[in-house]
């Protein structure tokens, strides 16, 4: 099978956990129409995976996060100066401790990441200009 273009669109129904260090590849299996029997069991290929567009993402520390029950939260000030609690939908954490937010909050919002133990939501406060200093997680803690 060596086709010059990529004729042929199927689906990725398996990929495995671990791939191979010595090759550096790692094994999928994919479903394909096959009416004309093109392809047979068991063969191997070179495949072309077209991934999702990069998009903006937002980053906070890890430590601005935080749990009410089963709901993830950050801290926000709003317009008037109150504190703002918003649910968030998380993402992983970075290298550097970051955490990335997936949904909940929005570029203008001022995310408080400092001094959360005395927020409390409704508080009257003056909101400080802060810094995101990207940090190494203690050795052995395990990103999520």
């Amino acid at each position: 099978m060596d086709e010059k273009q990529w004729t042929l669109k199927g689906t990725i129904d398996f990929v495995d956990n671990q791939y191979d260090r010595s090759s550096g590849t790692i094994r999928v299996r994919a479903a394909f129409p096959n009416p004309n029997l093109f392809i047979t069991p068991n063969q191997f290929g070179r495949v072309r995976v077209p991934m999702s567009q990069l998009r903006p993402t937002m980053l906070v520390p890890d430590a601005a996060v935080v749990t009410d029950q089963s709901v993830k939260l950050l801290f926000t000030v709003a317009p008037d100066g109150t504190v703002v609690p918003k649910p968030v939908e998380l993402g992983p954490v970075t290298d550097d401790n970051l955490r990335v937010i997936r949904s909940g909050i929005t570029p203008d919002d001022q995310v408080i990441i400092s001094g959360l133990l005395r927020a409390q939501p409704g508080q009257k406060i003056t909101p400080q200009p802060g810094k995101i200093e990207a940090s190494t997680p203690p050795p052995g803690a395990a990103a999520q």
